[in-house]
């Protein structure tokens, strides 16, 4: 293997829409590797050494958000794939939450009172610890009544974590990629249904912070029946009137 081939690599995993962090962690894996080989004499040089992820090809992506129609659209593919992933995507769409936000929730992590809502408080990226969120601050994020069912459905499971596997398992971003997401995305990243959900708050005119709210380039959702209100930072759901 030549360092142009492992640079290729990095490339297609990006396009495959796995996080710059991930790409980083297989280049940090893949060059151990390649310097055992060196050490045991397999090899003369390690191919890995010098070569960088390279941040132009996430970057290049931008931000590609789904409508409402259209996730909807998606789900309804996704069910035909993996039901119980499907609404996983759906709660990622409709949140806001980053994947290693989502598999770090706790059952308790759920309340719904004043507002249904989801505590994020730790992150847990794929292949590490839990940890705290990237802002290192807990935060409410509102549930819309599209996934309210659902995020009460698996509060109500007996899990250790809020969102697993079918099976019980705590969710693993390669086998969500692998399962369901590079069948149904559109071209999307798993992260552009955090870019959906600040759209679908916005176009619905929750009162958003600055910097969550120019997450959003879309067009019109069209968000159906509801209306937000905010206050303090929070931002809750209610019917619309």
């Amino acid at each position: 293997m030549t360092a142009r081939e492992v640079g290729r690599a990095y490339v297609v995993l990006l396009d495959n829409g796995y996080a710059h962090v991930s790409v980083q962690r297989f280049r940090a894996s893949l060059s151990a590797f390649f310097s055992w080989c060196v050490t045991e004499r397999m090899i003369m040089q390690n191919p890995v050494l010098g070569t960088t992820v390279p941040k132009s090809s996430a970057a290049a992506h931008g931000m590609h958000p789904f409508n409402e129609d259209e996730l909807e659209a998606v789900y309804v593919d996704a069910v035909s794939v993996d039901p119980w992933l499907a609404d996983v995507m759906l709660v990622l769409g409709w949140t806001g939450v980053r994947w290693s936000e989502l598999k770090a929730l706790q059952p308790t992590d759920f309340v719904e009172e004043p507002h249904p809502a989801l505590l994020v408080r730790r992150a847990q990226p794929d292949g590490v610890d839990v940890k705290a969120t990237k802002s290192r601050r807990a935060r409410r994020v509102p549930v819309a009544d599209r996934v309210l069912p659902i995020v009460r459905e698996r509060a109500s499971n007996g899990m250790p974590w809020l969102f697993t596997t079918e099976g019980g398992h705590q969710l693993d971003g390669s086998n969500f990629r692998r399962s369901l997401w590079l069948k149904v995305n559109r071209g999307r990243r798993i992260h552009d249904l955090r870019h959906t959900a600040a759209c679908l708050w916005q176009m619905s005119g929750i009162a958003s912070d600055a910097s969550f709210g120019s997450l959003c380039e879309c067009g019109r959702p069209g968000v159906r029946g509801q209306r937000v209100i905010g206050g303090d930072g929070l931002m809750v759901w209610r019917h619309a009137s």
